[in-house]
């Protein structure tokens, strides 16, 4: 699966005499050379949540990409403080409860604007990876 964001536009396709290096540089995601660590707040013998900084500014109104790894059987919330949030299923079928419930499969997302609580499942035998999008902060909050 590749996932290609466009932050603004337009691109356009320029001949060669006119190429140049703006000094964007693709990421290499592969499963090894991910670094998962624990969410601020959240430790990992309690409920096995993980997040792997991909780009970006961690610091509030500058975007930045994570990786947010939900275990098998977990249950709850990311709390969006940010003013967007953009998440991408990436693995798994995640649970995410709106007006209804959905079975999410890789690949399809779901988004706010504003201050938002998402919440969101992993079935029991089966971890979820969602890429996040965002320009703010974010907890993820496991059902006790």
């Amino acid at each position: 699966m590749a996932l290609v964001e466009i932050d603004r536009g337009p691109y356009l396709v320029l001949p060669a005499w006119e190429a140049f290096d703006a000094g964007e540089r693709p990421i290499n995601v592969h499963a090894s050379n991910i670094v998962w660590v624990d969410p601020p707040g959240v430790t990992s013998s309690a409920y096995g949540t993980k997040v792997a900084y991909l780009w970006g500014s961690l610091q509030e109104g500058q975007s930045n990409g994570v990786l947010i790894k939900l275990p098998a059987g977990f249950t709850g919330k990311i709390h969006s403080k940010s003013s967007t949030f953009r998440a991408v299923v990436v693995k798994g079928r995640p649970h995410y409860q709106g007006d209804d419930l959905k079975t999410l499969e890789p690949g399809s997302y779901f988004d706010s604007r504003g201050e938002t609580v998402h919440q969101v499942a992993s079935p029991a035998g089966e971890e979820s990876v969602i890429y996040v999008r965002t320009d703010g902060k974010y907890e993820i909050i496991p059902v006790k």
